[in-house]
């Protein structure tokens, strides 16, 4: 490989917008996260809320603060694998992507 191709293919050219229209570049990745965080923020809220006052259930204190936790503790861990797989799909995606263009370019 030269080194003009090289170079080519260090550069990322920024995506335009008729590559938005198609579907060529994919914007979910970055609102996953941020969908994340605000889910991960709710779950703790909903979480504390029963760990403190039993809120829709009808627990006593010893109840509520462990189904509490046991909210806090698996419903962010259940969260997080689910957004985590969701980015996978995503980087399978690009990884794919990147593995056609180079086999476009050796041909």
């Amino acid at each position: 490989m030269n080194p003009i191709d090289q170079t080519n293919t260090n550069m990322e050219s920024k995506p335009s917008f008729s590559d938005f229209i198609s579907f060529k570049v994919m914007i979910t990745p970055m609102f996953i996260k941020i969908i994340y965080s605000i889910g991960a923020i709710l779950i703790s809220i909903a979480s504390l809320k029963v760990m403190f006052t039993g809120y829709g259930y009808e627990m006593d204190g010893m109840y509520g603060a462990i189904i509490g936790i046991c909210m806090l503790a698996f419903g962010n861990l259940f969260w997080r694998i689910q957004c985590e797989l969701m980015i996978v799909f995503f980087n399978i995606n690009s990884t794919l992507k990147s593995i056609d263009k180079k086999s476009d370019k050796q041909n």
